[in-house]
C-alpha cells in the first residue's frame, strides 16, 4: 500500500521575501498486484483537501545569472600619495542579493561594505583584493594594483600611520528569539526565529530540532508528531567563519485537536528554496514520517493537477526519486539544468 502527499508553495521573485502557502492533497492508495514477476499499479486518483485550503498554489523559482565582481574605483594601476584618502567601491551583478563585501588592502588592514575608504602610511606597491559572497553562498574575488609614492607633511603621516581605518570586530552573539514559550501540543506548528549580532554578515543558520530533523534560515517553522522533551539547537556561522550556537528546551505534550487514535497521515512541511545559482536550486522540506524525495517542475504554471495522472501529474520535468531505499524525514533535492532568468514552477513529492 502506497501513500503519497504533494506539498505546494508559492515563491515569488528572488529579490523579495517569499510568500509561502502550504496545502496538502491526499491521494487514494495505489493498489499493487504481483503477476508473473511484474508489478501492475492502478492509476492514482488524487483528492484535494478543500476543508483545509480551498485553492491550491504551486512554487515558483527563477535561476540567476553568475556572480560578477569588479572594483569600480580606484582604477587598476592607480598611483596615490602616502596619507591620501582613497575611495574604494565595488560593482557586483548576478548571483543572489544581498552581498557581503570584504576588502583586503595589501598592508594587513581590511574593510567592509560596497564602498569604503583607506589611506596608506608607507610608500610601496599594493594589491587590493575584494572578496564578495552572495546570499546563495557563491564567492568571487577581484583585484586592483596601487602604487603609493611621495609623502605628505610629516605631521599628517604620523597622524595617519598605522591606522588603516580598521575597527575591532565585535563578538558573534546568537540567541533564539521565538518561540517565547516552551510547551506545545503534538502537530502544532511552532515558529522559530533567531537574533544575531556582531561578527560579519551575512550569517548562515542551521536549526537542529532534537528529533532528527533540521531547518535553515533566520526564521523557520516546525511541528512535532511525538510527545516528549526536545532540545532545539541553533548554529550560526558568519562570513568570516566564526560560529556560535544557542539552545532552547521544548516539551511536547497532548495531541493537538484530539483525534481518534488512528494512523496520522503523511504530511509535508517547512518547504524552503536555497542555494539558487545560475542553473540550479536546492529544495528542502520535512515529513512527519520517513519517506522518499522527488521534485516535479516546469516552466508553465499548473495551479491545478485535477485530472492529471502520475508520475509527473502534467509537469514536464522530474528529478530522480531519492531516499527510496533509506527513507528520511528531512528531504533535500537539487534541481539542475535550469536556464538563467527563467521562472520554474514545482511541487515536492514524498512517498512512504
Amino acid at each position: 500500500m502506497i501513500s503519497k502527499i504533494i506539498a505546494i508553495i508559492t515563491f515569488f521573485a528572488l529579490t523579495f521575501a517569499p510568500a509561502i502557502v502550504l496545502v496538502r492533497a491526499q491521494e487514494r492508495p495505489v493498489d499493487e498486484t504481483v503477476d508473473s514477476g511484474t508489478v501492475t499499479e492502478s492509476a492514482p486518483a488524487e483528492q484535494a483537501a478543500p476543508e483545509e485550503v480551498p485553492e491550491p498554489f504551486e512554487a515558483q523559482v527563477a535561476a540567476v545569472n553568475p556572480l560578477i565582481v569588479n572594483i569600480s574605483s580606484p582604477a587598476d594601476n592607480t598611483s596615490v600619495k602616502v596619507g591620501e584618502d582613497i575611495a574604494f567601491s565595488a560593482a557586483v551583478t548576478g548571483g543572489t542579493a544581498p552581498y557581503a563585501y570584504v576588502w583586503q588592502f595589501g598592508d594587513g588592514t581590511t574593510g567592509a561594505g560596497q564602498a569604503t575608504s583607506k589611506s596608506y602610511s608607507t610608500v610601496g606597491s599594493y594589491t587590493v583584493t575584494l572578496k564578495v559572497k552572495d546570499f546563495g553562498g557563491d564567492e568571487l574575488n577581484a583585484t586592483a594594483s596601487l602604487t603609493v609614492a611621495n609623502t605628505l607633511n610629516e605631521n599628517e603621516d604620523n597622524d595617519n600611520g598605522g591606522n588603516g581605518g580598521g575597527s575591532a570586530q565585535s563578538a558573534l552573539v546568537v540567541s533564539i528569539s521565538t518561540p517565547m514559550t516552551s510547551s506545545f501540543a503534538t502537530n502544532e506548528s511552532i515558529a522559530f526565529s533567531a537574533a544575531v549580532t556582531g561578527g560579519t554578515a551575512p550569517y548562515a543558520y542551521v536549526w537542529q530540532f532534537g528529533d532528527g530533523t533540521t531547518g535553515a534560515g533566520q526564521a523557520t517553522s516546525k511541528s512535532y508528531s511525538t510527545v516528549g522533551s526536545y532540545t532545539v539547537t541553533l548554529n550560526v556561522k558568519d562570513f568570516d567563519g566564526n560560529s556560535n550556537s544557542a539552545t532552547l528546551p521544548l516539551t511536547i505534550t497532548s495531541s493537538n485537536g484530539g483525534g481518534d487514535g488512528g494512523t496520522v497521515d503523511l504530511t509535508v512541511s517547512n518547504i524552503i528554496v536555497t542555494g539558487v545559482t545560475h542553473d540550479s536550486a536546492t529544495i528542502t522540506w520535512e515529513t512527519n514520517r520517513s519517506a522518499s524525495s522527488r521534485v516535479i517542475y516546469d516552466t508553465t504554471s499548473r495551479p491545478s493537477i485535477d485530472g492529471q495522472s502520475g508520475p509527473n501529474f502534467g509537469y514536464a520535468f522530474s528529478t530522480e526519486t531519492s531516499d527510496s531505499e533509506t527513507k528520511v524525514t528531512s528531504h533535500s533535492v537539487t534541481v539542475t539544468g535550469l536556464s538563467p532568468e527563467t521562472s520554474y514552477y514545482f511541487r515536492v513529492i514524498s512517498q512512504e
